[in-house]
């Protein structure tokens, strides 16, 4: 069962009230203890220096704050002997060639060789990424009191130090914001209260990232065997691992992939229920869509398709589940109107297109406008196909699908 978006939204509203109380919070101890420091009664000048200094030094804290932060996971979990496969700053990934979940950052640790008391281990290297905030907010407070510096390097301290406490107190609150992330202190309680939970969780999170495209330029044993990996994990029993191994299948599906073999294993996962529909829909259209482009396009001209071929059965069973799964999913009609249209069907094509959302990505909109106009083209409605030539190349005036449409309109205009 997918989960109650109502309740999803309500979760991230409560978290979003959280960051912004923190905020302010954090904003007025920063201001407060700048203008303690400043005295009863500075100058203008001295003001304005605490002020805008200690705003600037709250500011530039982010990045010293995350580094340490990481560090402090990283360091800590070494010394535990916990295996850290990578380390991820921003869009800056260390240490692991394959993708590592996470916000800002995040240390990735594999618990496949952890050994004993892996709990308590891993709650100790949660909790040093805080400590090791605070670390910095404490000696950026003992700066920030010595009289002798000057005022602007006192003011920035003064912010950085607030920023620590914050980062630590923020990352301590336990806050699950999506179902693939936990900060530090929803983690320290899920190893503390759930350990098996917790253990298989950080498994399932190992198993995902291990799915992520590898170098298309690596040594071809190492793609066939990545390849062979996703493949298998398509049909995993976990939802999220099976969902991974088919983004990355749709990814790969071209041109590296016989996309043919894979309609199978695709028409099996669109049809599986533990996985919410728009999902299973969206993957499942992609594919169908590719695989009717490529038969349509491999035919002759003037070519018409073998309705008993066994590509067709095949695109037309995977359309089904996909349509089962979701009625509206346009890129699933569109790959169905297609493929009507080579089957001399046009009628069937039109209606399978009648409605076109407006809130669909653009992309998907031209070539379903592309599609219904070649559809009306058959039916000698030239007119009616000329608007969704036009419509469907204002949207996306380069795709393939206004390209086929133009030479079906040139065709008829010569009589062909």
């Amino acid at each position: 069962m997918s989960p109650d978006p109502v309740a999803l939204t309500l979760q991230r509203l409560r978290f979003t009230v959280l960051d912004l109380l923190l905020a302010i919070a954090t904003l007025g101890a920063t201001v407060g203890w700048a203008a303690g420091l400043a005295g009863p009664a500075p100058d203008r000048a001295s003001a304005a220096a605490w002020f805008w200094g200690s705003l600037l030094g709250l500011i530039i804290a982010v990045v010293p704050n995350l580094l340490v932060h990481e560090a402090g996971h990283f360091l800590a979990a070494r010394a535990l002997r916990l295996e850290v496969l990578g380390v991820r700053l921003w869009h800056l990934q260390l240490g692991s060639g394959r993708h590592i979940p996470g916000t800002a950052g995040h240390v990735r640790i594999a618990l496949a060789r952890a050994g004993r008391r892996v709990p308590l281990r891993m709650i100790l290297s949660l909790l040093a990424g805080p400590a090791a905030n605070l670390a910095l907010a404490a000696v950026a407070a003992i700066v920030a009191a010595e009289g002798s510096v000057s005022v602007w390097v006192r003011a920035g301290c003064v912010g950085v130090s607030v920023s620590g406490v914050s980062s630590a107190i923020g990352n301590l609150i336990p806050q699950r914001r999506t179902p693939g992330h936990a900060n530090d202190g929803r983690q320290v309680l899920d190893w503390a209260l759930h350990r098996q939970a917790a253990r298989e969780r950080v498994a399932l999170a190992d198993d995902v990232a291990d799915l992520r495209e590898v170098d298309p330029a690596g040594p071809p044993q190492v793609l066939a065997a990545h390849d062979d990996r996703v493949r298998a994990a398509v049909a995993d029993p976990r939802a999220a691992v099976a969902t991974a191994a088919m983004l990355e299948l749709v990814k790969r599906q071209a041109p590296t992939r016989d996309m043919w073999a894979d309609a199978d294993l695709v028409a099996t996962f669109v049809a599986r229920t533990d996985i919410p529909a728009a999902v299973r829909a969206t993957l499942g259209s992609t594919c169908s869509l590719r695989l009717s482009w490529d038969y349509v396009t491999s035919l002759g001209e003037g070519e018409r398709t073998d309705p008993d071929s066994p590509q067709v059965e095949r695109i037309d069973r995977l359309t089904r589940v996909v349509l089962a799964a979701d009625d509206a999913a346009l890129t699933a009609r569109t790959a169905l109107g297609l493929l009507r249209v080579f089957q001399d069907r046009p009628a069937e094509a039109l209606h399978a297109l009648t409605d076109i959302d407006p809130l669909v990505d653009p992309v998907a909109r031209s070539r379903a406008h592309a599609v219904r106009g070649i559809a009306e083209a058959e039916l000698g409605e030239i007119g009616a196909a000329v608007t969704s030539r036009r419509t469907a190349r204002r949207l996306a005036p380069n795709e393939p699908f206004v390209a086929l449409l133009d030479a079906v309109l040139a065709s008829r205009a010569t009589g062909g």
